[in-house]
């Protein structure tokens, strides 16, 4: 099973919902499960709410970096990017692979790309009303 799927399955999980594949479309329902773990749902949000790490994984959904490439497109110290990307890191939502003596960071998980990609979407509209 994919990292990605196992972050969403435990995002399910904590939430208190499972999917229920006797109801169409695989509707969500509620499990009857305490909410008191909302904290690891809402330290994600907060890990996406840094913009610093929102455009690293902007520039990660465009292509595969290593540090030093994504330092000089964000004009920031590879010290920086690489702690920022050591967070994003822990929460699986970016991988890392060696090339060489090179570390390349990529981004892999659709959910998140989704994410990214509604967030944008909905500012954009906010902006143009």
């Amino acid at each position: 099973m994919s990292q990605s799927l196992l972050l969403y399955n435990r995002i399910i999980h904590i939430l208190g919902f499972c999917l229920d594949s006797e109801k169409s479309d695989y509707m969500i329902s509620q499990t009857g499960r305490d909410f008191n773990d909302i904290k690891e749902i809402s330290q994600l949000f907060k890990l996406l709410g840094n913009p610093k790490r929102l455009q690293l994984l902007y520039l990660l959904i465009q292509d595969s970096m290593s540090v030093t490439e994504l330092s000089q497109r964000m004009h920031w110290e590879q010290s920086g990017v690489s702690h920022q990307l050591q967070l994003l890191r822990k929460f699986n939502l970016v991988e890392q692979k060696r090339e060489g003596k090179t570390i390349i960071y990529h981004l892999e998980d659709p959910h998140v790309m989704t994410l990214i990609a509604d967030v944008l979407s909905h500012a954009e509209q906010i902006i143009h009303r």
